[in-house]
């Protein structure tokens, strides 16, 4: 069931990342390069992925601080 709606998932995740790091960071744009960032920031979060579990859930904390800090490097 988890693959039942991914799109909505992964913008659940990097979403408010994407976002706040651009922001912080004064980017006018969310390019490839940022985007590619977070899931790159993501894919750490699970320790031991499994068919079920590809990804951090929605309400993991850390997944919004960490893409963005990801993303603002990038800026």
């Amino acid at each position: 069931m988890a693959a039942a709606f991914p799109p909505r998932r992964n913008c659940a995740l990097a979403g408010p990342g994407l976002v706040r790091g651009a922001s912080d960071a004064g980017g006018p744009q969310i390019p490839e390069a940022m985007q590619l960032a977070a899931a790159r920031a993501i894919a750490p979060l699970v320790a031991e992925p499994t068919a079920q579990a590809i990804g951090p859930s929605v309400f993991d904390e850390r997944v919004a601080l960490t893409v963005a800090a990801a993303v603002a490097a990038l800026a």
